[in-house]
């Protein structure tokens, strides 16, 4: 394999890490803003069905995680 080759293939995996450092930061900001959102509907709705509504959320969280897992 020559050195072209070499860098060529590295500069496809910088690239690919970027992109997957930009979507892990995109999902992180996704999950900060959802996570925000169960807080204020849970203090707003004191109900029995909170730890339900919660359980919701962390499945919806976790879908959204999952195809990303390394």
């Amino acid at each position: 394999m020559n050195l072209t080759l070499h860098q060529e293939a590295i500069e496809h995996h910088r690239q690919a890490i970027a992109e997957a450092q930009a979507r892990h930061h995109q999902l992180q900001q996704q999950t900060h803003q959802l996570q925000h959102q169960l807080q204020q509907r849970n203090n707003h709705h004191q109900v029995p069905r909170q730890a339900e509504s919660r359980s919701h959320m962390t499945t919806a969280l976790n879908n959204v995680w999952q195809p990303y897992e390394f």
